[in-house]
């Protein structure tokens, strides 16, 4: 019997994303880590729903154990948290095409 995906997380989003990740994995060889924004149909449809203020805004943590390993988490940002301004940096420091 085949495992059926949780409402709101689409295959061809998941594809994306993961393709995303490996290029700039590719890109960037000596990095572990990289944040981005999540997209929609990334994650459950409940993670959009309880998104805490709308100021709030749906982060992706991407730690690549091995190349071709990696691992996704996601969290809420803040508008202006030390953790909004965190990633601010994080992103021009490692701006990327990809």
């Amino acid at each position: 019997m085949p495992i059926e995906k949780p409402l709101g997380i689409d295959s061809r989003v998941e594809d994306l994303v993961s393709k995303g990740d490996r290029e700039w994995f590719e890109q960037h060889p000596g990095e572990k880590f990289r944040y981005r924004d999540a997209l929609l149909g990334e994650w459950p449809m409940e993670v959009y729903l309880a998104r805490p203020t709308a100021s709030s805004q749906l982060c992706v943590e991407v730690e690549q154990m091995s190349p071709g390993m990696r691992f996704r988490r996601s969290y809420w940002v803040y508008s202006n948290s030390p953790a909004d301004e965190y990633l601010r940096v994080w992103r021009r420091d490692h701006a990327s095409t990809v």
